[in-house]
């Protein structure tokens, strides 16, 4: 079989495990050495993200400070900000856990997703309030009397204030999408990309408001999910040309070794073969002297 032929996938595949499996080598100490190639990439770019993601869910909240909303929109960010700093935690302070961090990394980027679309519930009820009893204030007291004019008025300023807070989110979400990117394919990541819009999904039409406008929804969701089958996609085309790469360097450093102790065994025959040769012509030469000694002792000297 031809191994340097790019195109050439059969031989690979036959040391991976299935799609579904993430492409895993069958042998587990060659799996390890694969993952810990990129361990110290994906250990710094996981660190920055919980760092990012942390600085967003601390700093959103103070920015709304000026703003008369309820606690539960502060309280809101507190998930996100666990889950961040747990995998920080987890990740940096623990290296028994950094075997494991493909699973970290794709639990943290689902609950993450989750946290997001519960914000959006919240964010969202919060804005709409603060514009019906602020912002709008003297408008909502025009109008109060007019139930038609005062639903028209709640549903426009609904369906505008979850379009900007869901496309806020989504777009906080690319977050996710190169983290993953960079954990590369595996079973794990696979799940995370699969749940994420999912959970997203779910947390959204937990919200009355959100279901109210449900409308706004499944354009932007299936934007979502066309993002990550594109991901999924991309994430096995780099994962088998990593594994590629890795199994033609290992099958290039065995042959090598292999060489380098035929060519040892070789030398080793050929020093022996050598000093039997030699071991062999020195008799000769003894017993070639010993004869001219005994017949005339004068060539001997």
């Amino acid at each position: 079989t031809d191994i340097s032929n790019m195109e050439n996938d059969s031989l690979l595949l036959s040391e991976c495990r299935s799609f579904w499996k993430g492409y895993r080598f069958h042998d587990t100490e060659k799996e390890q050495q694969f993952q810990n190639l990129y361990l110290p990439d994906l250990l710094r770019f996981c660190q920055v993200w919980c760092v990012i993601n942390v600085a967003f869910s601390v700093l959103t909240p103070f920015s709304t400070t000026s703003y008369d909303f309820s606690f539960a929109l502060y309280l809101a960010h507190v998930p996100g900000i666990a889950i961040a700093l747990g995998l920080l935690i987890i990740v940096s302070c623990f290296p028994s856990n950094r075997r494991h961090i493909l699973f970290w990394v794709s639990a943290a980027t689902v609950l993450t997703a989750a946290s997001r679309g519960l914000l959006v519930h919240f964010q969202s009820e919060a804005l709409i309030g603060y514009s019906l009893q602020d912002e709008l204030g003297e408008v909502t007291k025009e109008v109060s009397d007019n139930k038609a004019a005062m639903d028209q008025l709640e549903s426009f300023l609904g369906q505008r204030t979850i379009i900007s807070v869901l496309n806020a989110q989504l777009a906080q979400g690319v977050l996710n999408f190169l983290l993953l990117g960079c954990a590369g394919f595996a079973q794990s990541t696979l799940w995370s990309c699969v749940l994420q819009p999912l959970v997203f999904l779910a947390a959204l039409l937990m919200s009355p408001d959100i279901r109210m406008h449900v409308s706004v929804v499944p354009v932007r969701c299936a934007g979502m999910f066309i993002a990550y089958t594109l991901l999924l996609v991309r994430m096995r085309s780099d994962s088998l040309t990593r594994r590629r790469t890795f199994f033609l360097q290992r099958y290039f450093q065995v042959a090598l070794g292999k060489a380098v102790e035929s060519s040892r065994k070789a030398d080793s025959i050929l020093n022996h073969t050598l000093k039997n040769y030699m071991a062999d012509g020195a008799g000769e030469i003894e017993l070639f002297l010993d004869r001219f000694d005994k017949e005339d002792p004068m060539y001997a000297e």
